[in-house]
């Protein structure tokens, strides 16, 4: 095992999101030391991509923290041939991704929180029978989930805190 974060990286599968953040909610009343926390980011729908994008969004509100730009900054610094701009700012925040997510019990405390998804709750999928394993898009899924994990890099490592 590789010894070389700065911070422990904790992964939490919430439930209840969609009956009003109910798990992320009792995640964060029942945790001890809410002040440890220094970055929560949410993965929310990345198994297909919207129709307008192939580029992964971040839905931003308080505390955002300037995810977008850190993102984009370190993914390029760790792989230059990607994409310029691969994480985008969410084009419907009237949508209000921000406070629907699970992201938004920690942002409510203080905590610098965000979203990074790849469709909106328009897609013809989204809380249908017949979104399954079939309708996902496993390589622009794997290519994203790659970029997030480079570009978060120096966020573990201390090295990407301003």
């Amino acid at each position: 095992m590789l010894q070389n974060n700065s911070y422990t990286l904790l992964f939490v599968a919430f439930s209840g999101e969609e009956g009003g953040l109910l798990g992320s909610e009792v995640f964060v009343k029942s945790f001890v030391n809410l002040g440890s926390i220094k970055q929560v980011i949410n993965l929310e729908m990345m198994g297909r991509f919207s129709t307008k994008s192939t580029k992964p969004f971040v839905t931003e509100g308080i505390n955002s923290s300037g995810l977008i730009k850190k993102l984009n900054t370190n993914l390029r610094r760790i792989n230059p041939a990607a994409e310029k701009g691969f994480f985008e700012r969410d084009k419907y925040p009237l949508e209000d991704n921000f406070i629907r997510s699970d992201n938004y019990s920690f942002a409510i405390k203080g905590m610098p929180a965000n979203t990074i998804m790849a469709t909106h709750d328009t897609d013809k999928f989204y809380h249908s029978p017949s979104d399954d394993w079939r309708t996902l898009d496993f390589e622009a899924m794997t290519r994203a989930v790659k970029a997030i994990a480079m570009a978060c890099t120096p966020l573990v490592q201390g090295s990407n805190q301003n």
